[in-house]
């Protein structure tokens, strides 16, 4: 179902009295409800994600929220959260550093890739023909160690502005070591930012941001394998987060539309302080959920398939019998 249909299903219980499908509240409205069925566990809130680690290090998109089961190189392995590296060595160490394993690392970064060694600029360039307003903000350390600050119309501001062309690459005046934050506007297409040499005119890719991504900070995980690789395979089975903004034609993770009413319904009544009608809708989606959940539920197939009629246990006296002192119902007595 698009984000557009779930606006047309929703929009008559947005308010008090409901609102047309066009209007702004709407999409906060249909937002809240899809949080509502999300942290209810409906269906479609887990998908897998697939990465080349680099480094022992894999940056997880905005997506991503709860990693659940963890993939490394083919081989099963453990997630565990960011709190790890707080616990105490003795306890944790042997059962974790000897097998495969995911740990999160307590702090987000606004890129994928990190800013390469040396006296690079940053640069950025869009996938579309932006407008004179698109603009980005590189904030960080240079080369020293220093936070960065730029002069701008006369006074001085954290960071670096960009104004995002497609068609010509812009960059910082000043040499950046590290990218501690990324400010963004809402742009019509994708935006690419880069780590540029102008002496040499190489090109580095950081990291490349949606449109509606205005703040962009990513959680890192870190890889912990018995084999020593510069690369790894990982695919992670984890919980979903919602976008920031969708755009009408976009895909929304839920197609249920008897338990997206019940939840907008839900929703309004609680925000009209009907609490009775609240309650009871409450009750009827986590019941539409598990209904859902046991409809699309797979059977989990068995190694070896096994016929019921031929089965040992069902013919007559296969067992006991031919040995001495063995009766039908076990040995005699």
């Amino acid at each position: 179902m698009t984000f557009g249909r779930a606006r047309e299903v929703l929009a008559q219980y947005a308010g008090k009295g409901g609102l047309c499908a066009s209007e702004r509240r709407v999409a906060l409205f249909v937002h809240e409800v899809l949080q509502y069925l999300l942290y209810n566990q409906a269906f479609g809130n887990q998908r897998k994600f697939c990465f080349v680690a680099e480094k022992g290090c894999v940056v997880i998109p905005y997506e991503l929220e709860v990693p659940l089961k963890v993939r490394i190189d083919g081989a099963a392995g453990t997630v565990w959260n960011r709190w790890y590296e707080f616990y105490h060595e003795t306890d944790m160490a042997d059962c974790v550093l000897a097998a495969r394993a995911l740990i999160e690392e307590p702090n987000t970064v606004p890129t994928v890739y990190e800013v390469p060694m040396g006296a690079w600029r940053i640069g950025v360039i869009g996938t579309c023909k932006e407008a004179e307003t698109a603009q980005i903000i590189i904030k960080g350390l240079d080369i020293t160690g220093k936070p960065v600050y730029a002069g701008d119309r006369g006074m001085t501001t954290s960071g670096e502005m960009l104004t995002i062309s497609n068609d010509k690459l812009r960059y910082t005046v000043i040499p950046f070591g590290q990218i501690t934050e990324v400010v963004k506007t809402v742009t019509r297409g994708y935006v690419k930012l880069f780590a540029v040499n102008p002496q040499t005119n190489e090109k580095v890719f950081l990291s490349e941001y949606a449109p509606s991504e205005e703040t962009p900070q990513y959680r890192k995980l870190k890889i912990v394998s018995p084999c020593d690789h510069r690369y790894a395979k990982v695919s992670i089975l984890g919980r979903i987060r919602l976008k920031e903004n969708y755009a009408d034609s976009d895909l929304i993770p839920f197609d249920n539309i008897h338990a997206l009413t019940l939840a907008g319904q839900k929703v309004n009544a609680e925000a009209t302080g009907n609490v009775q009608v609240a309650a009871y809708k409450g009750q009827a989606v986590a019941d539409m959920v598990n209904k859902e959940q046991d409809f699309k539920k797979t059977t989990t197939g068995q190694p070896v398939e096994i016929s019921g009629p031929t089965v040992g246990g069902s013919i007559m006296n296969i067992f006991g019998g031919a040995v001495p002192g063995w009766g039908f119902f076990g040995r005699g007595r």
